[in-house]
């Protein structure tokens, strides 16, 4: 039976682009490996919300799932769906706010209290006081959190800078935790589990998290995360991502374009491989050269 992507993160079928978006981000600092070490259930349904998200998010991907998948039982699970808080839990919340006194009740305790007007001002400005005061702690918190993540993720590039890899991965989960959704520190997470660990798998989920926590993302994220699929085989994924890359000048470099030519030649795609290298070569990418083919 297929995946149900709204039951996943928990959202009605009519959510808009931005609620998809709140249901991913508080799924994913909840079942984020960092938080779940050696926890290899919490990998498996980070990688299942991160695949959730991507399909809602993406208009053509979300309409071609809604009409293959989810329409067809959309009037008999909707309901459910309401109140789901999560994929793996599904409760209702009853409060119980106490019941009314009989009419009739004569009791001393029934007798309506008329609080003074010197109270009410009193309560007025302690509430007041209390509200400013943990405004300014809240703001300053803030600040200092995002200060601290930043210094740590400045620190973090440096070692990367130097191969200073364990450093790096350190303090990239420093700043991460001072800020969960800071996409340059789970960048900079994936380039360690890419080059120190060559652990592929775990490099894209890092850097799906930073593709997916930020507005406008880094064709770097793109372009790397293309390498990490070569890697594993998949070669349709990394054509994908290495073409979003390109689209950026500072990208159409000669190994970019040498790069996409080699997935289509694994996908025996040998034409359509022609005139990434003739560009690669253009730009003096002399590795090109050997991999010609005439159309």
């Amino acid at each position: 039976m297929p995946l149900n992507y709204y039951h996943i993160l928990g959202i009605p079928s009519n959510a808009s682009l931005s609620e998809i978006k709140t249901a991913y981000k508080q799924l994913a600092k909840k079942h984020h490996p960092d938080k779940n070490a050696g926890n290899i259930n919490a990998e498996e349904q980070f990688k299942i919300i991160n695949e959730a998200y991507q399909t809602l998010s993406n208009p053509e991907k979300k309409h071609l799932y809604d009409n293959k998948h989810y329409l067809n039982h959309q009037n008999t699970d909707e309901h459910r769906y309401k109140y789901q808080t999560s994929y793996t839990t599904n409760y209702h919340r009853n409060f119980d706010f106490g019941k009314y006194q009989p009419k009739g009740n004569t009791s001393a305790y029934s007798k309506p209290i008329t609080p003074q007007k010197g109270n009410i001002k009193f309560y007025i400005l302690a509430f007041v006081f209390i509200f400013v005061i943990g405004s300014i702690g809240l703001t300053l918190g803030y600040f200092m959190n995002n200060y601290a993540a930043k210094e740590h993720l400045k620190v973090a590039n440096d070692f990367l800078k130097i191969k200073g890899y364990e450093q790096a991965s350190s303090e990239y989960e420093a700043a991460i935790h001072f800020n969960d959704e800071l996409s340059d520190a789970y960048f900079g997470k994936g380039i360690v589990m890419m080059e120190a660990m060559r652990d592929y798998n775990k490099a894209i989920i890092y850097f799906n998290a930073a593709i997916n926590l930020s507005e406008t993302p880094n064709p770097y994220y793109f372009e790397k995360r293309a390498f990490c699929f070569y890697q594993m085989g998949n070669f349709d994924k990394a054509i994908l991502d290495m073409n979003i890359a390109l689209k950026n000048p500072k990208f159409q470099t000669g190994e970019n374009y040498y790069f996409r030519g080699m997935c289509k030649i694994k996908l025996g795609m040998k034409k359509e491989a022609y005139p990434d290298f003739q560009l690669a070569l253009k730009q003096n990418f002399q590795h090109a050269e050997e991999k010609i083919i005439l159309p």
